[in-house]
């Protein structure tokens, strides 16, 4: 199994801790919570690597 690099890495706006690793861009913005303060989320935009302080969001169930 080859080992790989993940080139970007994406910081939490709340705590500061890296969150997210990146191997490349693509134009998607994922919701993400918080390891350190579980009731918080973030937006991140995988394409510009910015993250933007959100609220959560009920789930709309699974596409079928």
């Amino acid at each position: 199994m080859k080992q790989e690099e993940f080139k970007r890495v994406i910081t939490c706006p709340y705590c500061g801790r890296p969150e997210i690793l990146v191997d490349g861009k693509a134009p998607v913005r994922i919701s993400v919570r918080c390891t350190k303060f579980n009731n918080r989320f973030y937006i991140a935009d995988l394409l510009t690597g910015k993250t933007e302080q959100s609220v959560a969001y009920k789930r709309l169930g699974r596409q079928r």
